[in-house]
């Protein structure tokens, strides 16, 4: 399709309520879905970073709140998840705090 990049896509935002039978979907609300392609996510960059930067698991910690985080938070060293993510994210963590400033404040 002339619409897009010669380059690889490895996000799509849909507004227009299009299903993508052949992307993963990893984020949906009222307004909006997300899909990103196969073998792509926030577990796969975090762990390619920490590699790039040469910083250990254990010295990075992450925050999140929807399923997406998932895989980051199995990449990282500390986990947490806000108070109003959904359940399975917050079982997946291995702290659920309230905010995030007060808790960022305290690792710095």
């Amino acid at each position: 399709d002339s619409n897009f990049p010669d380059e690889p896509i490895y996000k799509i935002t849909d507004y227009a309520k299009i299903k993508y039978d052949d992307l993963p979907l990893v984020y949906e609300d009222r307004s909006m879905k997300e899909y990103i392609a196969f073998g792509v996510d926030k577990g796969i960059a975090l762990k390619n970073l920490l590699r790039h930067l040469d910083i250990p698991k254990e010295e990075c910690c992450s925050f999140g709140d929807n399923l997406n985080d998932i895989p980051m938070f199995e990449e990282s060293g500390t986990s947490y998840a806000v108070a109003n993510a959904l359940p399975t994210v917050k079982k997946a963590a291995d702290k659920v705090v309230t905010g995030l400033d007060t808790e960022i404040r305290k690792l710095i």
